[in-house]
């Protein structure tokens, strides 16, 4: 997950607009995608946030 992803799909929440969001990204397997949670989560929990992923199927975690 990029950056720029996380920005265009997250702007409002970071902007203190909306609760939260969701939306769907690609990853190669099960282990990048928990890697690429914790990198975000490591430099969110400093700000009291976090990002879950509930549901991963076919590549695509929904976020």
């Amino acid at each position: 997950m990029s950056e720029e992803m996380l920005v265009r799909h997250c702007s409002p929440t970071l902007a203190g607009i909306k609760t939260g969001n969701m939306f769907t990204c690609s990853f190669v397997d099960n282990i990048e995608m928990r890697n690429c949670i914790r990198c975000w989560n490591r430099m969110f929990v400093k700000k009291g946030l976090g990002v879950l992923p509930p549901r991963f199927q076919k590549q695509r975690a929904l976020v």
